[in-house]
Parts: structure tokens; sequence; C-alpha cells
């Protein structure tokens, strides 16, 4: 009995140095995979603070509403011209929220409405000021 056998030899057909990824290769992709994750956490960060400072700006102006409707539904020989500061809001512990109500004329006042908060005043930015005229 005659039996045969054949190997047949892989062959590569790179030499062996050049299998595989070099240290630089590497090196280079891991660097541009880095730069990719510090950019979108760059504008991750910036779209929570964007995001912090309009949800802010949202109740400033619902409570420069309520206080200016507050006065809408006071008499109008009442209102003088006067300034009152609520400091510290009770529900809203950053915010303050000052009344300003000017006479023009016999027939006609304005109330205006001032909203701060504790991180806009930080920021130098101005308050939030909403203004009416309320005619007799």
């Amino acid at each position: 009995m005659n039996i045969q056998h054949s190997e047949s030899a892989v062959t590569d057909s790179k030499p062996e140095k050049e299998k595989g990824f070099t240290f630089i290769e590497t090196l280079v992709s891991v660097t541009i995979l880095l730069f990719a994750i510090a950019g979108v956490m760059t504008m991750t960060t910036i779209s929570i603070k964007t995001n912090f400072n309009q949800i802010n700006k949202t109740k400033a102006v619902k409570l420069a509403e309520e206080a200016i409707e507050r006065k809408l539904r006071e008499d109008f020989d009442t209102l003088s011209g006067e300034t009152s500061t609520e400091g510290e809001l009770e529900n809203f512990p950053t915010f303050t929220r000052s009344v300003t109500i000017n006479t023009i004329d016999l027939d006609n006042k304005t109330i205006t409405a001032y909203v701060t908060w504790k991180a806009r005043e930080n920021s130098g930015g101005p308050p939030i000021t909403l203004t009416v005229m309320r005619t007799r």
C-alpha cells in the first residue's frame, strides 16, 4: 500500500517584519480617538451649561411675570412710586426679585420687575427685567 502525503505550505505575502500594526500606527490611532472623545466631552459640557442657564432664565421670567400680575390685580390708586425687594424666594432659594412702580402721570404707571439669581450674578450679566404700563 502506497500512501502519499502532501503538505501544502501556507505562505504569507508579507515579510515577517510587516505583520500587524506598528507601535507608531497604534499611537496615531489612539491620539485621533482621544481628540474625538475630548471634542464630544467639550460639546456635552457646553450643552449642559447652556441648558442649565436657559432653565434659570425661564424661571426668572416666570417669577417676574408673577410679580407683575400680582401688582396688576391691585387697585390702581394703591400703587405708589415704590420699590419692594423680596430677597430670596421661598421655593427658589437662589433667586431674588424686586418690583418698582413709577408714576408717569395721573392715569399711567409703569410696573417693572427685576429678577436675578446667584449663578447669573457671578457671570456679571444683567437681571431679567419685565416692564408693563398700567393705565387707569
